[in-house]
């Protein structure tokens, strides 16, 4: 019985989250997407207090061992990962990706604008 509460109100946290963020992308003012906001703050309270509820109530009590070291791998890794590629890293790559950019202008009063500058092919 408790299974099949938590499961539905589980489901319904859910839904209202969606909603909630539905209702943020169509607001039509800041008190709107406020209210959005906090109905889909206290819908992903509700989501991290029945989702463990429900865990506990489905995985049996000899597994549980198991199954938290498991996530503490998956959170250990993704650590170690993001770890990895810091931001510094991501961006000094991509500038070192991008093409170099040149400044022209059309007119000299008006203001500069950048373009990508495309190397001569076949040297």
């Amino acid at each position: 019985m408790l299974r099949d509460a938590t499961g539905t109100a589980l489901t319904c946290t859910a839904a209202v989250e969606g909603l909630a963020v539905l209702g943020l992308a169509a607001a039509p003012n800041s008190y709107v997407a406020g209210l959005a906001l906090t109905v889909c703050g206290a819908g992903m309270g509700a989501t991290m207090v029945l989702g463990p509820s429900l865990r506990q109530a489905i995985v049996p009590a000899h597994l549980m061992g198991p199954l938290y070291t498991a996530a503490g791998l998956l959170l250990t890794m993704t650590t170690v990962t993001a770890t990895m590629t810091s931001n510094r890293r991501v961006e000094a790559a991509l500038r070192a990706a991008a093409p170099p950019m040149i400044r022209i202008t059309r007119n000299p009063g008006t203001p500069f604008r950048s373009v990508p500058f495309r190397a001569p092919q076949g040297r």
